[in-house]
């Protein structure tokens, strides 16, 4: 039994392997911390796997999976209000430009998910509750093709509308920390 797992594994990658400079496939995700300038201490976080197919030189289409949170804290009580998001993001990718490793894209994208809120006051939790999340957003960004097959990316900054339960906002949202990814190209 472990032969035959290993030889499946062996002509699996070796597969993998010739096919990878043809296939338009890729993996992969961003992480990213943000400290937002405020004298509360806000502070951001998110991890978000993704995955998709390029069409060509210039779109893809894919799928990303946004873990994400935020910390405010309130001041003199020292409360802290956290925010926590989970959202299924299809988006599409143009990339406008590209020069020799470098490609500079724009992501647009859907968000639907769930938000959780929650004000919790010396290890109390005051208040809690919980809504179905939503946003459009536009988000451009740079790729560096490390080798035929991985990428480093980054994106700047989001312009969008985004709401949880009965309310929406517009916003704007300058990157103020790393968020940084890599992308495997199979």
């Amino acid at each position: 039994m472990k032969k035959i797992l290993l030889f499946l594994t062996v002509a699996f990658l070796s597969a993998a392997s010739l096919n990878a400079q043809d296939s338009n496939w890729y993996v992969g995700g961003n992480a990213g911390f943000k400290v937002y300038a405020s004298s509360a201490g806000n502070i951001g976080w998110n991890i978000s796997p993704q995955g998709g197919y390029r069409f060509n030189d210039r779109m893809a289409a894919g799928l990303c999976l946004n873990l994400a949170g935020t910390s405010v804290w309130t001041g003199s009580d020292s409360s802290v209000s956290t925010v926590f998001n989970f959202d299924v993001v299809p988006y599409f990718r143009w990339s406008f430009a590209n020069v020799k490793d470098l490609r500079f894209f724009l992501d647009g994208s859907v968000a639907l998910g769930v938000q959780n809120n929650a004000v919790v006051s010396a290890g109390s939790t005051l208040g809690s509750a919980s809504a179905f999340h939503w946003g459009i957003a536009v988000a451009p960004g740079i790729a560096y093709d490390i080798t035929g097959n991985w990428s480093v990316i980054t994106h700047f900054a989001s312009l969008g509308v985004e709401g949880a339960g009965s309310s929406a906002v517009f916003s704007f949202t300058a990157i103020q920390g790393p968020n940084v990814g890599v992308e495997y190209r199979f």
